[in-house]
């Protein structure tokens, strides 16, 4: 939705009026979270809507082409470290260990998850792996454009989602494992450090009108000490659940090799220094989920490839079965992600449709998966002469027979779509069940509809109810509570 709300911006010719023009959109298609998800890649979303409409393809489409750039970049980033870590005619050989690494991320299962949705991990991937590909021969040449392309393309990494932030400490921890000092003399490094500074900062500005939403995450909470701890034993704890079973092998290999001394150090200096900036942010701010891990498995499996294929650089004669180790560990990485889960959903958009071809002016829509109908509401229907009021961002008291009559008559509620999950009725979070065993005699249901995911949480149906007689003279201005940027709001439906 971030990316329909650019592209709706652009076409509707306000772009000096974002602000009120997204005041209307949210009144109408109350789903953004800008500049919570830096906006960025809704940009680039909104270039995809403009080719080939809006819809879920066209997004799905945008993710693709990031997964591909992934694959690529990630490939000639370990094809060109691990060729400067050998030489002669050892170098024909980079080819297996980059496309070794590069297969097995892209079969692991938190890979292929996120790439089969609309999130903002790959798409920030192919930024990092842009500049971390500037930054291998920094001991050697760093001139002044290719600090400046450093500083930029770490910058607008942050502007496409903010864990990306680590890429700024990088250079810094990669010069001190390589023990090359001197480096802090040139003025390459300090220019792609004020480059990247000034478009974090920028991106800071954003934010700052709207609660400090999204950059606010970055503060830790109270009890520094405690967060340090309990994130460590997190992500260590979930760590295999990142990687599956080939990253725990990887990592054991890498750690031997490195224990045997055999990797060496120029390359494994940029993988570590690449990890351990990642994780340091990650034990230092608030917020802690699986997922943030992501960022970290392209150079670990980097690593553990490097540490393997180091053993057929002390023992030649043991090449042979390094290069079957290899691919044997691969193969268990694909067999492993392409049995995992895969990521759908449906019912929102079927419900959408047939809201839709009603026509209404005012939709109340009660459930957890608004957001989802409301970007097929809008591909079904473009425009903002409906207006969507979602459930999640009204008082609980609400979602009484009493005073959900009285609510839908005051604003003019049309239609009011129930999802009955019974998962969030068991954990008390879904105070609109009661609707469905209770309605008021004014909502009549007109259509049920099965509600399936591989999520749990949205495995029951869709209710949608025809309100019957509403006031003709609606009320327009709604209180609606901001769930992302905090705090409570003020919207016209009328505008």
């Amino acid at each position: 939705m971030n990316g329909v709300f650019l592209h709706d911006l652009i076409a509707s010719g306000k772009l000096a009026q974002p602000r009120a023009f997204g005041r209307a959109f949210y009144a109408h298609l109350p789903a953004l979270s800008m500049p919570y998800h830096p906006p960025l890649f809704p940009a680039v979303e909104a270039l995809f809507f403009s080719a080939f409409g809006v819809n879920v393809l066209a997004a799905r489409l945008a993710i693709a082409v990031a997964v591909a750039l992934s694959g690529v970049l990630l490939f000639r980033l370990v094809l060109a470290t691990h060729e400067s870590a050998t030489s002669g005619s050892a170098r024909h050989g980079s080819v297996l260990p980059a496309a070794l690494s590069t297969i097995t991320f892209l079969s692991l299962p938190y890979a292929l998850s996120l790439s089969a949705d609309v999130m903002l991990e790959f798409p920030a991937l192919v930024l990092a792996l842009l500049a971390i590909y500037c930054l291998r021969t920094v001991d050697t040449e760093f001139p002044i454009g290719r600090a400046v392309a450093y500083g930029f393309i770490a910058g607008t990494a942050v502007w496409t989602k903010q864990q990306t932030v680590f890429l700024g400490a990088v250079p810094f921890v990669y010069i001190a494992l390589l023990g090359r000092w001197s480096l802090l003399k040139k003025a390459g490094i300090w220019v792609a450090s004020l480059v990247f500074a000034a478009l974090v900062a920028a991106l800071s500005a954003l934010a700052v009108p709207f609660h400090n939403a999204g950059i606010n995450q970055a503060n830790p909470p109270d009890g520094h000490v405690y967060v340090f701890e309990h994130h460590l034993k997190f992500y260590a704890t979930h760590y295999v659940n990142a990687v599956g079973i080939p990253g725990a092998i990887l990592l054991i290999i890498f750690l031997a090799a490195l224990a045997g001394r055999l990797v060496h150090r120029k390359p494994t200096a940029l993988y570590v220094a690449w990890t351990g900036s990642l994780l340091f942010v990650l034990l230092l701010i608030g917020p802690f989920a699986v997922r943030y891990l992501f960022f970290a498995l392209p150079p670990l499996i980097a690593l553990g490839y490097a540490g393997l294929f180091s053993f057929a650089e002390r023992w030649p004669g043991a090449r042979r079965w390094v290069a079957a180790a290899g691919i044997l560990i691969m193969t268990i990485g694909c067999v492993e992600g392409f049995r995992a889960r895969r990521v759908f959903l449906s019912g929102p958009d079927e419900a959408a449709k047939f809201v839709a071809a009603a026509k209404p002016h005012r939709i109340m829509y009660c459930g957890g998966t608004d957001g989802y109908f409301i970007f097929s509401y809008r591909a079904a229907r473009p425009g903002l002469d409906s207006a969507i009021i979602s459930g999640n961002k009204l008082p609980r008291t609400i979602f009484t027979p009493v005073n959900i009559e009285k609510f839908a008559n005051r604003y003019g509620v049309e239609y009011i779509v129930v999802e009955h999950s019974p998962e969030l009725e068991r954990r008390n979070q879904s105070p609109w069940e009661q609707l469905l065993h209770s309605a008021p005699p004014r909502m009549i249901p007109v259509r049920d509809i099965q509600l399936a995911s591989s999520d749990p949480r949205w495995n029951g149906f869709l209710r949608i109810y025809r309100f019957a007689n509403p006031s003709l003279n609606p009320e327009n201005d709604l209180p609606v509570r901001m769930n992302m940027i905090g705090g409570t709001m003020i919207f016209r439906l009328d505008q």
